[in-house]
Order: C-alpha cells, then structure tokens, then sequence
C-alpha cells in the first residue's frame, strides 16, 4: 500500500482555519484529528487534558517594553550622572536573564487569574510493532496563531534587540571606563552612546507591540503537519514495521508556550527511554522549496539535533534525490522541538524554508500549500522511519 498525498491535502484543507488555543476553532481541530484518526483505522485514541495561558507571551512581551525604555534612560542618564547607570545595567542584565530563563524553561507559567487560564488537550495515538525495541514519536502542534509581524519581521526586530542590548553594553563598559580611568569627559562620548541607546531602546520597544491573534489559517504552520501525520499513521497502520513502536502526537499551546510538549514529556518521561526513543518534530512544513533540517539553534551554534536522525534523513533523501538543507535556528524562533532537546531526548525538526514570510498571517492559507511537496516528505519520512527500524532488527 502507498501513502496518499491527496489525503494528506484535504485534511490540511479541513483544517485550515483559525484555531488559536482557548478559542472555538482550536477546540473543533481537536474533533477533526480525532475523526481522522477513527478513519484511519485507530480506535484507542488518547486525549490528555491540562492547563495552558499567555503568561510567558505577555512577559516578554512587556519585558521588550521596560528594557528598551531603559536603554534610552541610560543614555540620558550617562551623560547627566554616569554613575546612577550602573544601576540601569544591572537591571536590564537581570531583565534578559529572565526573559532567556521564561522562553527556555520547561515549566509552564500560569496566570494566577483563573479566567486567563484555557483547558486544552495533547492527542495521539500508539502504534505499537511486533517486537517493540524502541520508540519514534511523529508530533506537529495543531494550535494556530496570528501575529501584529510576520515572522521573518519578528525574527529581525528580536535578533536585532538582542544583540542590540548586548552591544549597547559593551560600548557603555567601554565610554564607562574611559571617563572612570581616564577622567574623560568628551561630549562626543555621551552623544554617541545616547543615539545608540535610543536607536537600540526604540527598536527594542517595537517587540512590545507584536500582539497575538486569531486571524491566520495556519495551514503551514501547523495544519500541513497535522495532515502529513494522520497520512502516515494510516499508511502504517496499513504497513507494520516490526522494531518501533510509533506515537503519532498532535500537541496544542506550542504557539504561546510549547505547553502541549512540555506537557506530554512530563507526563510520559518514565515510560520513555533516551537511550531508544527518538522525536521528529514536523513544524512549518508542506510548501514548495526546499526542505529543511533544524539541527542548531541561536548564536553561537547550539548542536542540539540527532545525529542519527541526521544521518538517516540525508541518506534517504539522497536515495530519493530529495533536495534538503541542514540550516541553524536564530533566535526568535520556537517549536516543540527546542522543549524536547531540552529534556535530553534525540530529535530532528523537518520544516519548509519558503512558508516562513507567510506565517502567522492571513496569507497562510490552503494556497500554500503543495502535493509535490507533501509527497517529499511522506516519501522521506517513510523512508527514514524504516532505515531506523531496520538498525534494530536482529
């Protein structure tokens, strides 16, 4: 039996429509993956109910606001009294501390409003195989966001803040010295660090304002993947292997806080094995372009991906003559994959370069979306999936 990209199409075009978590969309999404799951051939389908809210979205988001506000501070403050800076410096040094700790953490931060808080649930299915000697877990978010900025403007202005701040600092350290050590007190220093300090604290400021919404279809990010998943259960349903066992996991809240992963490992982290379980993340994925293999993240390079994955998915796509490109993360961008890397556990995430101008608007429509490329990647994912389960066969 083959798999059916023309399957795997009209489940992303049903559920190409707004479903960010809390509202009335993100709930039927969760009908519509539990539908095609029954059609599929699964009955035993797991849905695991917590707690989710924007608590970590909000933070930043006002954290971006106060920091930028005190580097225009600084550089008025440097030229008036430099020595009131040092205080300013400590507290945006403890301002982005924070905001690293709340978009890396594992914990999900909850409103202490009750009425800020939304119920929402993680779906999969186990499929186990005959002899069960390790375990590969197939996830993509089925929540959906729409955004003020499109990602690639979110992705500038976040990179841009940041190192904007650290430069900041190290010119402060610098003029700061010189006017300690060397009791210079050029005017020239002061202008300078002041048109930084506002260039760098404006733009800073400017994350404040990326509010989000419920206005994008999400059918790149993330209905394509939901689509490819219920494919690939079914084709294996049909087609057993006989070493891995395969979870086929639809998280919710990756979009505010990678809740429905964090979750899900913290729910599930005794009965999985890193030593034999492995995760292949799918998160943007489903456009015409080039394929893409996440295996860094930030500046400098953080390797975080599997190796073995790595290995197994080049070598699939080179026997498919697939075209796909090993590519870093930069900050500013999040997926379940980074929570999964985390907690330790092997994992690769497999997106589409070109949807990325589009995400988290109203262009991310059905529109985008390719059956070439949906055949690419149920013909690699098959591929690999099955040169892994040979590597434990007897």
């Amino acid at each position: 039996m083959q798999f059916d990209e023309n399957n795997a199409y009209e489940i992303i075009k049903r559920i190409s429509f707004p479903r960010l978590v809390g509202s009335d969309g993100e709930r039927k999404a969760r009908n519509v993956i539990s539908e095609e799951l029954n059609k599929a051939g699964y009955d035993s389908i797991k849905r695991e109910k917590f707690e989710t809210g924007f608590y970590n979205l909000n933070f930043i988001r006002h954290l971006f606001l106060f920091t930028g506000i005190l580097i225009v501070l600084l550089g008025i403050l440097f030229y008036l009294n430099h020595l009131t800076t040092i205080l300013l410096i400590f507290l945006m040094i403890i301002m982005i501390i924070k905001c690293h700790i709340i978009s890396s953490s594992n914990e999900i931060k909850l409103s202490r409003n009750k009425f800020k808080r939304y119920e929402t649930e993680n779906i999969y299915v186990n499929l186990r195989s005959k002899n069960s000697k390790a375990k590969v877990i197939l996830l993509g978010h089925y929540d959906s966001k729409g955004q003020t900025f499109s990602i690639s403007l979110r992705k500038i202005l976040f990179s841009t803040a940041i190192f904007g701040i650290i430069i900041t600092m190290i010119i402060y350290i610098i003029f700061f010295s010189i006017k300690i050590f060397f009791n210079y007190n050029a005017f020239e220093f002061s202008l300078i660090l002041l048109i930084v300090c506002i260039t760098v604290g404006l733009i800073t400021i400017i994350n404040f304002f990326n509010k989000t919404n419920n206005t994008s279809n999400g059918a790149s990010d993330n209905g394509s993947s939901v689509g490819i998943l219920i494919e690939l259960a079914r084709y294996f349903k049909k087609n057993p292997i006989n070493n891995l066992d395969i979870i086929f996991l639809f998280p919710s809240s990756e979009e505010i806080n990678l809740g429905g992963s964090k979750i899900f490992l913290d729910t599930h982290k005794n009965e999985l094995n890193k030593a034999d379980t492995y995760f292949i993340n799918y998160d943007v994925i489903g456009t015409n372009g080039n394929l893409s293999l996440i295996t860094n993240y930030g500046y400098p390079k953080k390797k975080v991906s599997s190796i073995k994955l790595k290995t197994l998915f080049f070598s699939a796509a080179n026997e498919l003559d697939i075209d796909i490109k090993n590519i870093c993360s930069p900050f500013g961008i999040w997926s379940d994959y980074l929570s999964i890397v985390n907690h330790g556990f092997e994992a690769c995430w497999l997106s589409s370069l070109t949807a990325f101008k589009k995400v988290h608007t109203l262009r991310d429509n059905i529109d985008l979306i390719s059956k070439e490329a949906i055949k690419n990647i149920l013909n690699l994912s098959v591929n690999a999936i099955k040169k892994l389960d040979k590597n434990y066969g007897d």
